[in-house]
């Protein structure tokens, strides 16, 4: 999907329990995913599996890409610049639009945009 996709791994915590109780820094790995989308960085299965703190720390801590939480039975369909949700569920868009501050690995940002798209809603991809 995306140039940059979330791989599932935290750094900070090599066992995988599949939560994400933190909003900490360099937790979340990145990798190269098949480059549909340059200016995103998807997450799947997002509501269901409660994945926003880890969309959130993605969020933080790269500034400009827009963060695409894509539930279960979800999908978006994007034509240009745009992306229409189809399915069952939710999409989530996170946007971070100030930098990042850090204390004791926690994660600041104070200025956080949130969407949630409902099925049939579009929303314009950055």
């Amino acid at each position: 999907m995306s140039k940059r996709m979330i791989t599932g791994n935290q750094l900070n915590n090599s066992l995988y329990t599949g939560e994400y109780r933190d909003i900490v820094s360099n937790n979340i790995e990145i990798g190269q995913g098949m480059g549909f989308l340059d200016s995103c960085i998807i997450d799947q299965h997002f509501i269901r599996r409660m994945r926003m703190n880890r969309l959130i720390s993605v969020s933080i801590e790269n500034r400009g890409f827009q963060c695409i939480g894509i539930d279960e039975s979800t999908a978006i369909i994007v034509k240009n610049d745009s992306a229409m949700v189809s399915g069952i569920s939710q999409v989530i868009v996170l946007e971070s639009n100030s930098e990042k501050k850090i204390q004791k690995h926690l994660l600041d940002n104070q200025n956080l945009l949130l969407y949630v798209y409902l099925p049939g809603e579009k929303f314009r991809i950055k």
